[in-house]
C-alpha cells in the first residue's frame, strides 16, 4: 500500500484517535485548506477499502477509521515504509527549476 505523505499523517492521525479526528483537527495537522483536506480523504478512503478498511464520516465533518484486526496491522505496516520517491518540497521545487 502505496500512502502519500499527507495520507500517512492522516493515518497516524486516525490510528491514534479512535474516537475520530475532526475536519479542523486534519486542516491544522496537514497546514492546508478545507478543500484539500476533503481531496486527501477521498484519496485514503480509495486506498483503504483495498484493505477492507474504511473511513466512517460521525457527525459533522469527523471521521473515524474503522478496520478489524489485520487491516489494521496493514496499516502499521504502511506507516512504517520509508517511501524513497518522497522529495522534500524545496528539493522538489529546485528539481522543476533544472
Amino acid at each position: 500500500m502505496f500512502l502519500s505523505p499527507r495520507e500517512k499523517e492522516l493515518l497516524t492521525e486516525l490510528v491514534n484517535q479512535p474516537n475520530g479526528v475532526s475536519i479542523n483537527q486534519m486542516i491544522s495537522l496537514l497546514k492546508v485548506s478545507k478543500r484539500t483536506v476533503y481531496r486527501e480523504i477521498e484519496n485514503l478512503s480509495e486506498t483503504l477499502n483495498k484493505i477492507d478498511a474504511h473511513l466512517n464520516k460521525i457527525g459533522r465533518g469527523k471521521y473515524q477509521l474503522l478496520t478489524d484486526e489485520e487491516g489494521l496491522r496493514k496499516i502499521h505496516q504502511a506507516l512504517q515504509v520509508e517511501n524513497w520517491l518522497e522529495i522534500p518540497t524545496d528539493q522538489r521545487q529546485r528539481l522543476i527549476l533544472f
